[in-house]
Parts: C-alpha cells; structure tokens; sequence
C-alpha cells in the first residue's frame, strides 16, 4: 500500500431484526466513494457510541458487503437495509417487505444504500 495514501475506515451501528442487538459494520473507502465491508462484530448495548466515533457526520457513495462478509454477529443474516428514518438493521438479503427493529417503520425495499449518518447509530 501507498505510504501517502492515508487508509479510510467507518463503522456504521445496526441493529439486529431478530434479537435487536446491537452490532456495527466496518467499511473501507476502494475508490472513489465506493465503501466495501468484510467484517461484522457485536456492539454491547451499553456502549458510549459517541465515544467510540461510530459514524460522525454523512458520508456518500456506494456500500458493498463483500462475499467474505460474515453477515450479522446475532443471526448471521448475511446483508443489511437502511430503513426511510436512516437506521440500519440486518437484512436475509430475500424479504422485500421489512421491518425496522430501531424504530418499527416498515416498508418495501426499494433503493440500495447511497448514504449513511449519524441517524445510523441513534
């Protein structure tokens, strides 16, 4: 790697549709506002998000998860969704209609990730 080049990380908090526990996502800038993630981990409930900088401001682009992706440390489903208020839970990458276990707005899946904020980890 580039010693100039600097390395772009985030790790984006989602819930689990299942058991609603907490777990974050790591992504990794590859380009030009494409973000790919291959990694998954818990995220105790009692954590000072804010602390720990999970997701700080907006960011852009297109979000992959990459075929060594683990899926989600609580039910291994092995995708994500972004509800119409900004939250992100596990996905079974097959269900159109879902539910959100953050805030229990549901709906049809349409559109693929273009953006995450801070309303991701609230």
């Amino acid at each position: 790697m580039d010693e100039g080049v600097q390395q772009c990380t985030l790790v984006v908090v989602g819930r689990c549709q299942q058991t609603r526990k907490l777990f974050g996502v790591t992504f990794k800038l590859q380009g030009f506002s494409h973000w790919v993630s291959e990694w998954a981990f818990p995220i105790e409930e009692n954590v000072d998000r804010k602390r720990e900088r999970y997701v700080e401001g907006s960011v852009q682009g297109s979000f992959e998860l990459v075929s060594g992706y683990p899926g989600c440390p609580h039910c291994k489903n092995p995708s994500i969704f972004q509800c119409a208020n900004g939250h992100i839970a596990c996905w079974d990458g097959h269900t159109l209609f879902v539910a959100c276990p953050w805030c229990g707005s549901s709906g049809k899946l349409t559109e693929k990730i273009e953006s995450m904020s801070k309303s991701s980890d609230a």
